[in-house]
Order: structure tokens, then C-alpha cells, then sequence
């Protein structure tokens, strides 16, 4: 798979970024290189290999989900800076 210098540039302008013609060029070779390890990849024979979630096994205990009380409101306002009806008052952002 041979990745073009035009392909380079069009997916600089999508991420918007500029790139002149020495650089250009070795993004191309660096991304056929990366394609090159995935096109190894794809050839390894997996047949019997069984899809995992994880490559190592992990012991994750769970714990009932139960309803517990949560924080009052008041509680949860005392140490803003500034709070209005129920509510903490953060600047605006545009």
C-alpha cells in the first residue's frame, strides 16, 4: 500500500495542519511504514485464537448496587465561592 504525497496533504488540511513539501514527504513514508506493520499484522494466522477483552485476566470484585444517601445540598454549597437558589454561580463562558 503506497500512501501519496496528495493523500498527506489531504489529511493535513482535514486535521488543519500545514505541512511544506519536505515535511510532506516524510509523513508519507512514515504513514506507508505504519501501514506496512498493520498489512504484517493482518497476515498472522489467528484462526485459533480466541477473542479476548483483555490480555491479562483481572480480578475485579463488584459490590451490590445500593441506593445510599447522597449529600445534602447545603453541604455541597458551603464551600463555593458563590451560590443562588440551590445552585453554584460559575462566570459565563461564551
Amino acid at each position: 500500500m503506497r500512501i501519496t504525497p496528495d493523500e498527506v496533504r489531504r489529511i493535513a488540511a482535514l486535521a488543519r495542519i500545514q505541512l511544506d513539501d519536505a515535511e510532506v514527504q516524510k509523513m508519507a513514508a512514515d504513514m506507508d511504514a505504519i501501514l506496512g506493520h498493520f498489512e504484517t499484522l493482518g497476515k498472522l494466522p489467528l484462526d485459533d485464537v480466541e477473542p479476548t477483552a483483555q490480555s491479562v485476566a483481572l480480578d475485579l470484585p463488584m459490590r451490590d448496587d445500593e441506593r445510599e444517601r447522597g449529600l445534602a445540598v447545603e453541604d455541597a454549597l458551603r464551600p463555593a465561592p458563590e451560590s443562588r437558589d440551590g445552585h453554584f454561580v460559575v462566570p459565563k463562558v461564551l
